[in-house]
């Protein structure tokens, strides 16, 4: 595993100690998360590298010098990935904000504050009211619970 750039990126096989143990090696698989992805929940990309392709040599320097020009060659890919990962999480939060506030203020109040505070349009509420009624469902379906 190395970091680099705000990546972090876990290599199978682990390189550093093939090479201490005296293996070489010849192809390596790698898989690119957020620095900040400490669980690896969101894989962004992933590539492999090959001896005489990628690196030259079978050296943690040469290795890993092929994995930063591999990183920096997708560098816009893996932006791209990280903000997609954020949007979502984003678009999670907001439904389920949505949710509490039906259920805790109930649909009027929601469309009232939603449309005045927040300067929502009619078919955003709707948009966001239909949609929260999905993510609701497939929480409770998640959940175990029978909606019917």
């Amino acid at each position: 595993m190395m970091k680099y750039d705000g990546y972090i990126i876990k290599t199978k096989p682990d390189y550093k100690s093939a090479i201490r143990c005296g293996k070489a090696v010849d192809e390596i698989s790698c898989e690119v998360y957020d620095e900040n992805d400490k669980e690896f929940e969101h894989c962004l990309g992933d590539f492999n590298m090959m001896i005489g392709f990628e690196f030259q040599d079978s050296t943690v320097k040469d290795i890993e010098s092929g994995i930063k020009k591999m990183i920096d060659a997708d560098w816009a890919y893996y932006q791209l990935e990280k903000k997609e990962a954020g949007f979502k999480r984003t678009e999670g939060l907001f439904y389920r904000l949505i949710n509490h506030m039906r259920v805790t203020l109930g649909d009027d109040e929601t469309k009232s504050i939603l449309q005045k505070e927040i300067d929502m349009t009619e078919a955003e509420i709707q948009d966001a009211l239909s949609d929260s009624d999905m993510e609701h469902e497939e929480t409770n379906v998640s959940q175990g619970m029978d909606l019917t």
